[in-house]
């Protein structure tokens, strides 16, 4: 309140409430209403409303607001995963400025659904790899490699993760036809297991973006300590 009194937008970090509910996130706090509320956390603290700018919503200003009995924060006017155990104003917050990005960049695009058996992040991730990229002068086939693509994080059941990485300035699309999903999963009963349930890559070069590859199923593959490595190859596309 202070903050928004004096003028000045706010950070704010917002704690995951677990399963079902929006992960670790920072907004923006640009407004606030008490309403029958007198800021003590006694009668009607259900008024509170803080008003946000959320960078997953861009263009709207939304309204966050607690619901004490159920113990959350949430968007009255959003989808129901969008809740947080808690908030916390984050005062040492410092703007930076972005990086410069080149023009038309090239880059992979993958988008992977997870089936009923989550991918469990930590020490278990999952890694993607091009296969078979000839290097400008060079006759040896070579693999651009992306490990740990999760950034080690859980992706929970029934949850869709895309993931863009970039790519060299040289490739093309008709060199984008073989690749491989890794996972790094440890066997035993203390090894994870994972279903994944579509896999969508599409690549941008040259400004432009192609889908080349979807493939969807109960599950396509299914990721064990057992099974690490699932192996993706189709005609090249030219254009």
């Amino acid at each position: 309140m202070s903050y928004i009194d004096r003028g000045e937008p706010v950070v704010l970090g917002l704690s995951s409430c677990g399963d079902g509910c929006g992960g670790d996130h920072q907004v923006v706090a640009i407004g606030y209403q008490l309403g029958r509320y007198k800021g003590d956390l006694g009668y009607y603290a259900d008024d509170l409303t803080i008003f946000v700018c959320d960078p997953n919503l861009p263009g709207k200003t939304v309204k966050m607001r607690p619901n004490f009995s159920q113990g959350y924060f949430y968007y009255p006017e959003e989808s129901s995963d969008k809740r947080w155990r808690t908030y916390f104003v984050d005062t040492k917050y410092t703007p930076k400025t972005p990086p410069v990005i080149q023009d038309n960049p090239n880059e992979i695009i993958v988008t992977f659904l997870t089936g009923n058996d989550d991918l469990r992040g930590g020490n278990d991730n999952v890694n993607f790899v091009i296969m078979g990229i000839a290097m400008p002068g060079n006759r040896q086939l070579t693999e651009i490699r992306f490990n740990n693509v999760n950034n080690g994080k859980r992706w929970i059941n029934g949850s869709m993760q895309t993931i863009s990485r970039p790519l060299p300035d040289y490739i093309l699309l008709n060199m984008l036809n073989t690749f491989t999903i890794e996972t790094t999963f440890g066997g035993g009963t203390g090894g994870d297991n994972w279903n994944m349930n579509a896999i969508i890559i599409s690549a941008r070069i040259n400004g432009r973006a192609k889908e080349l590859y979807r493939k969807e199923g109960t599950p396509v593959v299914r990721f064990t300590g057992d099974f690490q490595s699932f192996r993706i190859q189709f005609n090249p596309i030219s254009k």
